[in-house]
């Protein structure tokens, strides 16, 4: 099982990301060789930790470690910019040779 630490991120966010998403996605649709696969809006997260392939053994004490932790205020992230992450396949993407796998804001 891969499992991972994560935000939910707010409603309005989440809005903001889906219209960005489908903007990406009418681009992308102009390329004929496009294997994108795009997420749904109510699967996006901010992820903190990727833990990794664990034993589902482990998952109860991970879990528990994991209920542990809080936090006394919101947590503020600001978006700065849009990155990509890469495959080894390769792709074009607006004009350049981008491999992109995850898309991300900054």
């Amino acid at each position: 099982m891969r499992l991972f630490v994560a935000l939910e991120i707010p409603d309005q966010v989440r809005d903001g990301f889906a219209a960005l998403i489908a903007e990406l996605r009418e681009a992308d649709s102009s390329f004929s060789k496009s294997r994108a696969r795009w997420v749904r809006p109510e699967n996006l997260h901010v992820t903190l930790k990727f833990i990794g392939h664990v034993d589902a053994g482990k998952l109860d004490a991970i879990r528990a470690a994991l209920a542990e932790v809080r936090l006394d205020s919101p947590v503020e992230l600001r978006f700065r910019g849009l990155g990509f992450s890469q495959t080894e396949d390769g792709r074009e993407f607006f004009g350049q040779e981008l491999k992109p796998r995850r898309t991300w804001r900054r």
